[in-house]
């Protein structure tokens, strides 16, 4: 019987094995033919109706080593366990409900049951559980089995058989943590903000109403350029309606910056349509250590600034590929990613819209002392860029010292590779490059020789007689 199963390995899927063990000999005389034995065979396949395949094959193989021998052979089933069966419509039914009444909250009363019911377990039990959640519940499985080896069991595996008899749903729910517990008003104060369009609808009416309530108190300022008394008009008089609306289209119009910010945002804008950023970020990611990755994540998300908000998109799965591609923890890819998206904001070496909006507003709020009075954009650059520099360092060596070494080794996936450039992506980045180079060489030759076109001295009389 043994080598009917053996031979049947070349005639079975290559994913299934057939594993036997002799239990009984029979005796222990090596010259005699024993009046009985018994051997125990393992199945294994991908699936239930494999198996079951494949047990029938050897049960016919079992009757043909006793027609052969004029023996008897008498098959008995010991256990199986069959393959997992999900219900997709009992999930989404189940997830929109808890979605809708939110996650159990569990009394210490109940903390302790479970406590004692764990107390029952072995490490290998858990050690199963775990391992069955890794493999049926993706990322989202991995990670938690990581992070509670040896510590968790859930969801045994028995329910494998049990769902094909009735409907059932399994799924993982986390429990809060009592640490959690502390900035569980964050996420809640985070979640009723609203949107930023109806925030502003609601800021102007604060401000509205706060117009009527200081100018009944009479409430002034005084004007620092001529001493005179500036007292609060209430918005929602007569004089102050007539005030207002036909000022409303003039205060976006007449906002200082607002040119050189429609003119960065439809440059960045049509730089990331054209996907021009998202190469430059990539062809800036692909050629990085191991050691300074950390270092490269963060100046690559300064850096993404210019793209305003897509940074926020962009960069997070960016920072994980590139962790990844060099053989370092994915989420303390993406942490490092988002803390310079997040964190450092507007941070950059290159001037972006920020640095336009708030050299406008520092001009409208200077002429108010000094009408002459002009603040630049590059006056905040020096700031930000010194910024850029700080920040990469600090975050750099948070990331490495404190973070990564919290996360343990990574145990998911290593397949997703970090993106590659076309080579039509390339060809456009060097003809990028190249007009770049040419644009401010052109702009140089016409700001900092002494008699340039843009340069302070000039005129077109001086000028002409070069030309």
């Amino acid at each position: 019987m043994t080598t009917g199963s053996n031979f049947l390995n070349e005639h079975i899927i290559e994913k299934a094995r057939v594993h036997y063990a002799i239990t009984d000999t029979g005796g222990v005389s090596p010259n005699v033919v024993q009046a009985q034995a018994e051997v125990l065979y393992l199945i294994r396949a991908p699936e239930m109706a494999d198996a079951e395949q494949i047990f029938a094959r050897i049960e016919k193989i079992a009757q043909g080593a006793a027609l052969m021998t004029e023996t008897q052979v008498s098959c008995r089933f010991e256990k199986a366990c069959s393959s997992y069966l999900p219900n997709r419509t009992l999930e989404a039914a189940m997830y929109q409900a808890v979605c809708h009444y939110g996650t159990p909250a569990w009394s210490d009363e109940e903390r302790a049951f479970a406590a004692a019911i764990r107390a029952t377990l072995s490490a290998n039990d858990i050690n199963n559980s775990l391992n069955n959640i890794a493999g049926t519940s993706g990322e989202e499985g991995k990670t938690f089995a990581h992070n509670n080896r040896r510590q968790y069991g859930s969801r045994p595996a028995q329910h494998n058989n049990d769902n094909r008899g009735m409907p059932m749903s399994m799924s993982s729910i986390p429990s809060s943590s009592p640490g959690g517990k502390r900035y569980g008003w964050v996420e809640k104060i985070g979640n009723k903000v609203p949107h930023p369009f109806l925030l502003f609808i609601y800021l102007i009416a604060v401000l509205i109403a706060a117009t009527a309530i200081l100018s009944a108190l009479n409430v002034g300022v005084q004007n620092p350029t001529d001493g005179s008394r500036v007292v609060v008009k209430n918005l929602l008089s007569v004089e102050g309606l007539h005030w207002f609306l036909p000022n409303v289209i003039k205060n976006f119009s007449g906002f200082a910056p607002l040119g050189a910010i429609l003119a960065l945002v439809l440059g960045a804008g049509f730089a990331e349509r054209v996907g021009l950023l998202p190469a430059l970020m990539v062809k800036m990611a692909s050629h990085v250590s191991a050691r300074y990755a950390s270092y490269m994540v963060l100046f690559i998300a300064f850096f993404s600034h210019i793209s305003s908000d897509a940074a926020l998109v962009i960069m997070p799965p960016l920072g994980a590929l590139m962790f990844l591609a060099v053989g370092r923890h994915p989420v303390a890819g993406l942490l490092a990613a988002i803390a310079g998206v997040g964190c450092g904001f507007t941070a950059n070496l290159l001037i972006v819209t920020t640095d336009v909006l708030l050299s406008g507003i520092s001009t409208e709020a200077a002429k108010s002392i000094d009408a002459s009075l002009h603040v630049s954009v590059i006056d905040n650059w020096y700031f930000m860029a010194t910024s850029v520099i700080v920040l990469t360092l600090v975050g750099g060596l948070i990331t490495d010292k404190l973070v990564e070494p919290r996360l343990g080794q990574w145990q998911g996936s290593r397949d997703e590779k970090l993106q590659t450039l076309t080579p039509g992506e390339r060809f456009g980045l060097r003809i990028a490059g190249v007009a770049t180079l040419v644009f401010v060489a052109v702009i140089a030759l016409m700001v900092v020789p002494e008699n340039g076109i843009c340069s302070t001295g000039a005129t077109w009389a001086s000028l002409w007689p070069s030309v």
